[in-house]
């Protein structure tokens, strides 16, 4: 997918059952990734090895512009 990533993009590009509704309703619930990553980390690694690594990498992401279009111009009204 190129471009810029919006919710009806995803939807063209999601195929069966993945509708802009659908898409909403997946993005507006609360997700405890605490509790998902511990039960991922739970389920894969756990009892194989005794000896393991956790990692975390968090993504953030700058904004494009430097400077707001429109703020500090003087405008009609004053």
């Amino acid at each position: 997918m190129t471009g810029r990533v919006t919710m009806l993009g995803l939807s063209r590009w999601s195929g069966r059952g993945g509708s802009y509704r659908t898409l909403q309703r997946f993005f507006h619930s609360t997700i405890n990734w605490p509790q998902l990553n511990w039960s991922l980390f739970q389920g894969h690694l756990l009892g194989e090895d005794p000896e393991w690594v956790m990692a975390a990498d968090d993504v953030v992401v700058t904004k494009s512009g430097k400077k707001t279009y429109g703020l500090g111009l003087p405008s009609i009204t004053g």
